[in-house]
């Protein structure tokens, strides 16, 4: 787990290719964080979902948005805000498909000071 200790921006997921789970981000409860999805294809068309889940203990997980694309070689875009203090925060690959299918998960983050 890493702790996020800045305000600014950090990709909590990174060319995931496959289904995954990023790593668990300790924000410490930050104040308000903007979430964007990224993806694309080398060739041809594919899709993706991710969720950006939370949790205030590290064990129980909730969702707390769902993003879906629909990739192609140009890239594709999607996010939301959340003023909700979460104390952890990662980004989960639950499908993606498509001829070099690759998805970036980026935070943004104010911290509560």
């Amino acid at each position: 787990m890493e702790t996020v200790m800045f305000d600014g921006f950090e990709n909590i997921l990174a060319n995931a290719t496959t289904t995954a789970t990023g790593t668990t981000r300790n924000t410490g409860g930050l104040y308000g964080a903007t979430f964007q999805v990224t993806g694309t294809t080398t060739s041809g068309t594919g899709a993706c979902v991710v969720e950006i889940q939370v949790s205030n203990d590290n064990i129980g997980w909730l969702v707390l948005s769902t993003v879906s694309l629909t990739l192609s070689t140009t890239v594709a875009s999607d996010g939301f805000a959340s003023a909700a203090p979460w104390l952890y925060t990662r980004a989960k690959v639950n499908s993606i498909s498509g001829t070099g299918a690759t998805v970036n998960v980026t935070m943004g983050i104010k911290l509560n000071t």
